[in-house]
């Protein structure tokens, strides 16, 4: 599926396209008079003018030294959002509890508490926006906590290295304290005691109880075990288990951060392009995947992956993939909707939300101002279909000549620019 930015405008002198502004205004340091001119009905002649237009403004220069060097070192990893540390300042908490989070595009996770406190990682806040704690307690119980969140970017330590440097005390070689090691051989004044059994009650759901799980479909899936959830951390890791390929991160021209592909072509219709599976997450379809990003496996109940895409047709050719998430308890909707069960937390830092595109009320349509420098309507985020196939609606201005300034990048990262002139009779 790809995404299209759309400008749509009379018949405006539009200097700068999509490619100038990727590709050159970037290394140039003072004003171009007509970016777009290069990239247009590109020629001979438009080659060696943007040559000596780099050559007389361009700033980028090399430093042979460096470059015959080898390449740079890498003294910062790379960063992939923002990681949420949060502390509980309700009294009386434990590890044995958990610390459910809902964000405001409806998904939840539970999270573990570790002296207080917890870890949200690679998230995307949202400036403005609310995330909903709940306190799981004994009993499958409800409480509403204290919490308070610091943002924090960078690399996040191991967590079993970081436990270890805080609960292990260190001696110095020289230290008279006696070490509390136990014994290899027991004394003769020892007792010894009974077997003792540690029992923990945990929330889990079934498949067969799964009322959205349609009957046909409950004895295909793939129950997710404690086995399952250790082997492999996160969802894409079993897809990528069962032969599909999958690209996380966010790379150069990409608008996606998680890409999924069949390694083979199963259909004539998808030419030489590897097929896109059919992914359902609670029976929704899903156009993007960007939801199933580093989404835990201990969030999910059950999956199914089935490579042949029954049931799907033609757009099956690249197999189906069915995942249902756990559900809460019983009485979660009871408990959960009051608001002394629920501590809400509004982001004050994170970032911008997209903005809605503001169309100004013009005096008049048929002005030459208006036909010069209007702006009829812009649609930011226009999805095709799967025969890319796309429809909106504009304000009817009266107008018989209208341009369609079509911008945006393709789903493999290429740049997309074009003008359409629509002629009404």
């Amino acid at each position: 599926m790809s995404l299209f930015y759309l400008a749509i405008q009379f018949l405006t002198i539009k200097k700068n396209s999509i490619y100038s502004t990727f590709y050159l205004k970037p290394y140039v340091k003072g004003f171009i008079e007509n970016p777009k001119y290069y990239f247009k009905d590109i020629t001979t002649k438009k080659v060696n003018d943007l040559d000596i237009l780099l050559m007389t403004q361009g700033w980028s220069r090399y430093d042979w030294t460096d470059v015959f060097k080898g390449p740079p070192g890498q003294f910062y990893e790379f960063e992939n959002g923002i990681d949420l540390e949060g502390t509980i300042y309700s009294k009386g908490v434990t590890s044995e509890e958990k610390l459910l989070v809902s964000f405001p595009d409806g998904r939840s996770r539970y999270l573990d508490i570790l002296e207080n406190r917890f870890l949200i990682q690679k998230n995307f806040p949202v400036k403005g926006e609310t995330l909903d704690f709940t306190l799981i307690v004994k009993n499958g119980k409800l409480a509403k906590p204290n919490i308070g969140l610091n943002m924090k970017l960078g690399a996040i330590p191991d967590e079993i290295d970081t436990i270890w440097k805080e609960k292990v005390e260190f001696e110095e070689e020289n230290s008279s304290k006696i070490g509390n090691a136990p014994d290899l051989i027991s004394s003769d004044n020892t007792i010894s005691l009974n077997e003792v059994t540690v029992v923990e009650n945990k929330i889990k759901t079934t498949v067969e109880s799964n009322v959205f799980v349609p009957k046909y479909l409950k004895g295909k899936m793939t129950e997710v075990t404690e086995d399952i959830e250790f082997s492999f951390p996160l969802i894409t890791d079993i897809i990528a288990s069962r032969g599909y390929y999958v690209r996380e991160e966010l790379s150069f021209g990409s608008i996606d951060r998680l890409i999924i592909r069949a390694r083979t072509v199963q259909s004539f219709l998808s030419g030489n392009a590897l097929p896109v599976p059919v992914i359902y997450l609670n029976g929704a379809r899903l156009s993007t995947l960007d939801i199933l990003y580093r989404m835990p496996t201990s969030e999910v109940e059950s999956f199914l992956i089935d490579k042949t895409g029954a049931g799907e047709g033609a757009r099956g050719s690249g197999g189906v993939i069915r995942i249902y998430t756990r559900r809460l308890p019983r009485d979660y909707n009871d408990q959960y909707g009051k608001d002394e069960n629920v501590f809400k937390y509004e982001l004050k830092e994170g970032f911008e939300p997209v903005k809605k595109f503001y169309t100004p009320k013009y005096t008049s349509y048929l002005s030459n101002e208006f036909e010069n420098f209007g702006t009829i309507h812009w649609v930011p985020e226009l999805k095709t279909d799967e025969n890319g196939v796309a429809t909106f609606k504009i304000l009817n201005t009266l107008q018989n000549n209208i341009n369609f300034y079509i911008e945006g990048m393709g789903t493999d990262g290429s740049l997309i620019s074009a003008e359409q002139n629509l002629v009404i009779d």
